[in-house]
């Protein structure tokens, strides 16, 4: 029994680190979105119909902070000048993947996983698209990401 203390004590620490490195993979980094793909189509980048002017010739970026206090920020960009910023919320669900709710296309459940060179894959089988005077739109979605910062 002298020796189960000292390894639930140990375990405990061990897995309370492993979810503060999660967490401070997520939370101390800005995301920059490469792409939105929506409904399986990941040949059109779907931030081309859903943020005004956007053009996929890297004047635009769409960044996302994630904050210690469950806000998530989505700042839209054009030549360096924010065009809007909205605010959300987002939290882990375990440990590889996370509820993340802002702006008008990212409302789910996002399994991710890194993909090479600080890139991120984030996909979600139950996102909703939100558009002002409608329902909510099922549109399983992916969001190809880079950290930065």
């Amino acid at each position: 029994m002298k020796r189960i203390i000292p390894l639930l004590i140990a375990s405990a620490l061990i897995l309370g680190a492993c979810a503060k490195l999660q967490e401070n993979r997520i939370i101390n980094k800005k995301w920059h979105v490469e792409a939105l793909y929506l409904n399986g189509n990941e040949s059109v980048n779907a931030f081309l119909d859903l943020l005004p002017l956007y053009v996929d010739d890297g004047s635009c970026r769409y960044e996302m902070d994630f904050q210690k206090n469950n806000r998530c920020i989505g700042y839209y960009k054009r030549n360096d000048s924010l065009i809007y910023e909205m605010e959300g919320t987002w939290n882990f669900l375990e440990k590889d993947s996370m509820y993340i709710s802002v702006d008008l296309a990212v409302h789910g459940d996002y399994e991710f996983r890194e993909i090479g060179g600080g890139r991120y894959r984030l996909s979600s089988q139950n996102n909703n698209l939100i558009l002002p005077g409608f329902e909510p739109i099922p549109s399983p979605a992916v969001l190809i990401t880079k950290t930065f910062k």
